[in-house]
């Protein structure tokens, strides 16, 4: 598994990268950087989180891992999520809304792994 993790993260951490560089570019201008760049940085991160949680399922079922607790702010995260994918709603004329009952927790804990 380490070889393929490896094999697949290395492309992954190069996009995401260029995607930090591009987005600290002065010379490229903030509509360029919300509308493009963010969404794509955020999209690669999301799957790069997504594979590593694939390769902690796999170290899970072998009893390789250690639970890292930390916690996080859950609105941010719901936020980041509607941003990756409002370029696509919009594009389809869908409105998305997010509303958060003031029950929920603003702050979550969660495994950092």
């Amino acid at each position: 598994m380490g070889v393929v993790s490896h094999e697949v993260r290395s492309p992954l951490n190069a996009v995401i990268g260029m995607m930090s560089i591009a987005n600290n570019d002065t010379r490229i201008s903030k509509e360029v950087k919300e509308e493009y760049i963010q969404p794509t940085l955020n999209a690669g991160q999301l799957m790069l989180h997504l594979i590593n949680d694939i390769i902690d399922f796999t170290q899970i079922e072998h009893r390789q891992i250690k639970l890292i607790r930390r916690t996080f702010n859950l609105l941010e995260k719901l936020n980041e999520l509607i941003h990756l994918v409002s370029f696509q709603a919009r594009s389809k004329e869908i409105t998305i809304n997010l509303h958060v009952d003031d029950q929920v927790p603003s702050k979550l804990s969660t495994d950092d792994n």
